[in-house]
């Protein structure tokens, strides 16, 4: 042999096995049989950590898998159909055009941490920057039937969601259209966002709730900062009007918040159903805290049908997982007000405690006979358990003049197991002799 047919021989090996592995490559992604074949090898191959039941049409433009399931790690994620129409030949170009990407059925079983697991976690997370190695096109994203489980929990469940021209250079990415759509759920939003640093974003919504026992909740919101400070305002349409704006902060670590809520007239009777006839106006709402613990300043007037005119409202609330903290709570007539301050506990079970002060306050303002002018103090306190209410109840120095008559009543009261006891009850009034009881 002929040293110019070893040289031939020795340069047509690698580019023999170059041509080879180009026609293979051919095969799997621009031809049916090719795809079958790697589902084929997927199915032998994939241990326990792919698995997929069937696939059809050509890798290199449209295809379509079914039961298409991922593990890794105590972590699975199952597909019942994902159907791609793309041009990854336009990759060459960089750029990655995605006509349609259509997913149905889609759960993701999460790893149950292990218990106490996260409870030391105290550093704050911090998103990986993130850059596109090709210029992202989709035109259309669609996702239904969505389920995460934790455990055997189910954490979310979701109808369906979508993304339209969705646009991806480098670091950012923009949508003109995102949705979500549940039974209880009408989200349509569009924005942007960067994939560096607390990743700035910017978000419109229209958005739409629905709750059993509640009316309708429609609004428009509008969100602008990043995930370490974001501004937030919204417009509530439904079921009353109420402005709110407001800011989020340090939202993948230790989520704070405060907002600022004002409407012209809140009415209770349309925001739940079987609630109270009562009606605010000129609202104003202060709040700021914690997902566990947030403090709430509410001013406004209360105009209810039980009042003949209406009173001013000032109040101061803390509430927390375990209840509720009435830190101030008046309400002012022209002259008079009353004041309540006390606590409610909803764990481990319902129990309040609470007194009121009067100075001068006019029952006139429920029944226009009732001519006065009121002041004294009133404590209240009482636990519910097991269905049973057990409460106490006293009256300090109640006194002033009720119909152009002097009044003045003190004492105490007790209810329990059914059976309500009155202890050293006082009540005196112009031309009338003092009265005791002490059971009833």
């Amino acid at each position: 042999m002929t040293r110019k047919r070893k040289m031939l021989l020795v340069a047509g090996i690698p580019a023999g096995l170059l041509l080879g592995l180009t026609l293979a490559l051919l095969f799997f992604a621009a031809t049916g049989p090719g795809l079958a074949t790697l589902v084929w090898l997927a199915q032998k191959l994939g241990g326990g950590t792919l698995a997929l039941e069937s696939g059809q049409g050509r890798l290199a433009s449209d295809f379509t898998l079914k039961r298409l399931r991922i593990m890794a790690e105590g972590t699975e994620l199952e597909l019942g159909e994902l159907r791609l129409s793309w041009q990854p030949g336009a990759l060459l170009r960089w750029e990655l055009p995605i006509r349609s990407l259509e997913v149905r059925g889609l759960t993701l079983h999460l790893a149950e941490d292990p218990a106490g697991a996260g409870e030391e976690e105290t550093d704050p997370v911090q998103l990986p920057e993130f850059r596109l190695p090709f210029a992202l096109l989709a035109d259309r994203v669609l996702v239904e039937d969505l389920h995460i489980y934790s455990g055997q929990n189910e954490v979310f469940a979701l109808k369906t969601a979508g993304l339209q021209d969705l646009r991806g250079r480098e670091r950012r990415l923009s949508f003109a259209a995102f949705s979500a759509k549940d039974a209880w759920l009408d989200l349509q939003a569009r924005g942007q966002i960067e994939m560096s640093g607390n990743w700035p974003l910017g978000l419109d919504c229209d958005y739409a709730f629905t709750f059993t026992g509640f009316a309708p909740i429609r609004g428009r919101g509008e969100f602008r900062g990043d995930l370490a400070r974001l501004a937030v305002q919204t417009e509530l349409r439904q079921p009353q009007r109420l402005s709110l704006k407001g800011e989020l902060r340090e939202l993948l670590h230790d989520l704070h918040w405060e907002a600022l809520a004002s409407s012209p007239g809140l009415a209770l009777d349309k925001i739940g159903e079987g609630w109270p006839e009562q009606r605010f106006s000129a609202v104003e709402i202060h709040g700021q805290g914690s997902l566990e613990r947030y403090e709430l300043e509410v001013g406004g007037q209360v105009v209810s049908a039980m009042f003949r005119r209406p009173l001013a409202l000032h109040s101061t609330l803390e509430i927390g997982l375990d209840g509720l903290s009435v830190r101030r709570l008046e309400l002012a007539d022209a002259k008079g007000r009353l004041q309540l301050s006390g606590t409610l506990d909803w764990s481990p079970h319902l129990a309040w405690n609470a007194a009121f002060t009067a100075a001068d306050l006019n029952p006139d303002i429920v029944l226009e006979q009732l001519d006065g002018g009121l002041s004294g103090g009133l404590a209240a306190k009482g636990v519910y358990k097991d269905g049973k209410v057990t409460a106490e109840l006293r009256l300090d120095n109640l006194h002033g003049r009720l119909h152009g008559y002097p009044l003045k009543a003190e004492g105490q009261a007790a209810y329990r197991d059914g059976r309500l006891a009155l202890q050293n009850l006082r009540r005196s009034e112009e031309h009338t002799s003092e009265l005791q009881s002490r059971s009833a």
